[in-house]
């Protein structure tokens, strides 16, 4: 018998090697695709909830404003429905959708006003003609002791959907006429005006529909809201 027996160098075999790498390969490909999809349905969602957090914040301030209309002889609620982008575009002031006088209280540059103010709310084009971005403006009119100053305030930090050149925005008033059944009561306004210049015909409520989109992620979440005009009589 041998006094020495042979033994194998220690390490792996190119065989062990090999199959190792593979394996490493397999398992650094299955996380990378799992962290890549949990980061976007992430991101996803985080667009969703922004877009959602917006549009809440800008139904809020409409409402708030609608809180305290006024009307009288020469003040009154306007109303009209935009529906065409290029017409948006074209309109450097932007189009506006619905406006009217309110009582209220705003900022200004001396530092805090109230009283009676002229508040328009509009869709203005963002950006150039190709891009279509679309976003919601409020105008606000007051006079203080300078004069009669105008702030406008871009609302969105997303936009209004626009498809094919069709706006995905819609503002429809209530009407209490029995005539109506109760499921036509919201009645779309024209595209030029639509005036209420008493209490008697302001409208009890408007309903505003949209799609709002996100730039960076494209995510697209539909919203509707009622807003109640408490000095609405129609």
């Amino acid at each position: 018998m041998n006094r020495y027996t042979y033994r194998r160098p220690a390490g792996f075999t190119l065989i062990e090697l090999l199959i190792s790498v593979v394996l490493m390969v397999i398992l650094v490909g299955v996380v990378v695709v799992v962290f890549v999809n949990t980061s976007e349905v992430m991101t996803a969602s985080e667009a969703k909830m922004e877009v959602y957090q917006n549009a809440r914040a800008v139904f809020e301030i409409m409402a708030r404003d609608m809180a305290g209309i006024q009307v009288s002889t020469f003040r009154g609620m306007g109303i009209r429905q935009p529906t065409v982008y290029s017409t948006v575009y074209s309109n450097t002031s932007g189009e506006y959708f619905v406006g009217f006088f309110t009582i209220g209280s705003w900022r200004q540059p001396s530092g805090a006003g109230s009283g009676t103010a002229e508040i328009e709310y509009r869709l203005r084009s963002t950006g150039s003609a190709g891009l279509g971005l679309v976003n919601i403006e409020r105008a606000l009119t007051y006079t203080n002791s300078v004069g009669t100053l105008v702030t406008t305030t871009n609302l969105l930090g997303q936009y209004v959907n626009n498809t094919g050149g069709a706006l995905r925005f819609r503002i429809e008033y209530y009407n209490k006429d029995p005539a109506f059944p109760p499921v036509n009561r919201f009645i779309e306004p024209p595209t030029t005006l639509r005036f209420f210049q008493t209490s008697a015909t302001v409208p009890s409520a408007i309903r505003i529909s949209m799609d709002l989109r996100d730039r960076r992620t494209k995510v697209v979440r539909s919203f509707s809201r009622v807003i109640w005009i408490a000095t609405g009589g129609n």
